[in-house]
């Protein structure tokens, strides 16, 4: 994404800026990944389908 965004623009993206998507980006695909075993769990646990 961000070669593509430096190729339109001909800029490169700022590092601080990289880094904070970066790590929004892992923070927001963990809790996707809690959020599915939390629900597989549960469904365990109730015995639902």
């Amino acid at each position: 994404m961000f070669l593509l965004i430096e190729g339109v623009t001909g800029h490169a993206v700022p590092e601080k800026i990289q880094s904070g998507l970066t790590v929004a980006a892992f923070a927001l695909l963990f809790g996707l990944m809690i959020f599915a075993t939390y629900n597989d769990i549960l469904r365990l646990i109730t015995g639902a389908m």
